[in-house]
């Protein structure tokens, strides 16, 4: 063979080679980079579940619902999250009326005239909570409620000198557009109440009727990544009262860390005077 061939020859079998080894690093590069983010994943959900868990609880109550003159009542369970050591508790309002509970059934006038008002009215009585996984149930006293917000606040009442977990909104981040976030919840008493953290993304933003951030999913109290307070899931309607289906929207909608504190202040400073005035 030529020695020019034979040079050409062990030039291509080396590039071939080099070109083998090079995309070996690189997929060893990326097998490596995968791992890492897999294990750091790994490590924030468990820090998350470890560090914030404890203050996600479960309310129990009793829901009463009044459409055209019918009452019924059933058992039902909402997720919580204390916010303060001393046992005040934020829920959300529409996970109390569970739902379509601001909604009225449009009929004509003749039956309207018949049946009075047609306005689903929803109350909720017997309030307790469940601290984490315990089995204890302590009371709850409704303490105010903020519709326009779809939020609730509850003070327990039994806890003597405890001090609880609590998550503290003052301390926090503003997520934004196209960043992830977490939620935990908790699963049924059957489940011995485990918690679970989802991950879910902020898809878009609204500015009416309040600005608020659009999610994925998820209920009560979001979470960056890196474990922050970031924000409380409601459900937004579309004015004070919403006479169409259609106009009802169920996604996730983020309030920001500043809405909810200043929504707490007002709450507490409505339970101070209430407690003044008995």
């Amino acid at each position: 063979m030529p020695a020019n061939r034979t040079r050409m020859l062990l030039t291509c079998i080396l590039v071939t080679v080099g070109t083998a080894v090079a995309l070996g690093d690189e997929a060893s590069d990326y097998e490596r980079f995968r791992k890492r983010a897999q294990a750091e994943k790994r490590q924030r959900i468990q820090m998350l579940l470890a560090e914030r868990s404890p203050a996600i609880a479960t309310l129990k109550f009793v829901r009463k619902r009044v459409l055209l003159g019918r009452e019924s009542k059933s058992e039902a369970e909402a997720p919580a999250a204390i916010v303060s050591p001393d046992g005040l508790v934020l829920v959300a309002n529409s996970a109390l009326e569970g739902g379509l509970g601001r909604v009225t059934v449009s009929i004509s006038a003749d039956l309207s005239d018949l049946l009075g008002d047609t306005t689903t009215k929803v109350e909720t009585e017997d309030h307790k909570l469940i601290v984490g996984v315990e089995t204890r149930e302590y009371e709850a006293k409704l303490i105010a409620r903020d519709s326009d917000l779809d939020l609730a606040w509850f003070r327990l009442a039994d806890i003597a000198d405890r001090k609880l977990p609590a998550i503290d909104f003052k301390q926090a981040e503003e997520l934004a557009v196209g960043d992830s976030y977490y939620t935990i919840s908790r699963l049924s008493e059957s489940f011995d109440r485990a918690p679970v953290v989802t991950s879910h993304t902020v898809g878009g933003r609204v500015e009416v009727p309040r600005p608020l951030l659009v999610g994925t999913g998820g209920s009560g109290v979001v979470f960056t990544t890196d474990n922050t307070v970031a924000g409380f899931l409601i459900e937004q309607w579309p004015g004070e009262e919403a006479d169409d289906l259609d106009d009802i929207s169920f996604n996730a909608f983020i309030l920001s860390p500043a809405q909810v504190v200043t929504a707490m202040q007002k709450a507490q400073a409505m339970a101070d005077r209430e407690d003044r005035s008995e």
